[in-house]
């Protein structure tokens, strides 16, 4: 039963590689352009952070905090807005890290797709 079982297993195996499409390297021209895009989203992440994802989550953490607590009698009082408008503060910092970890996220595989250039894939 064990042989069976080993036998059975390579030809799975065999079966799941023959089922993958081929794999084909890019052009020069792809990396080029992979590298190009990269590095303009290194550049613009940090500004979407800022005045996109930041207003965002303030938007969203301020309807939840003034107008969406679980208990109906608890909406809309002052103190969740002024609550809402301490932590709009964070909401910001973290809308602005999100960008830039975005950013040298983005940074990193231009610098791959510029080495892949000369070294292959």
């Amino acid at each position: 039963m064990g042989r069976f079982v080993q036998k059975l297993i390579i030809v799975l195996v065999l079966m799941i590689f023959m089922l993958y499409n081929k794999a084909y390297a890019l052009s020069t021209r792809h990396h080029l352009i992979n590298t190009g895009k990269n590095l303009v989203k290194c550049g613009l992440y940090p500004l979407h952070g800022i005045f996109i994802k930041g207003p965002q989550n303030i938007k969203d953490m301020y309807q939840y905090e003034v107008y969406g607590l679980e208990k109906p009698e608890k909406r809309g009082h002052l103190h969740n807005k002024v609550v809402a408008c301490w932590q709009a503060i964070g909401e910001e910092g973290k809308g602005i890290i999100d960008g830039l970890t975005t950013s040298v996220k983005s940074g990193g595989q231009a610098i791959k797709e510029f080495i892949s250039i000369f070294f292959g894939d």
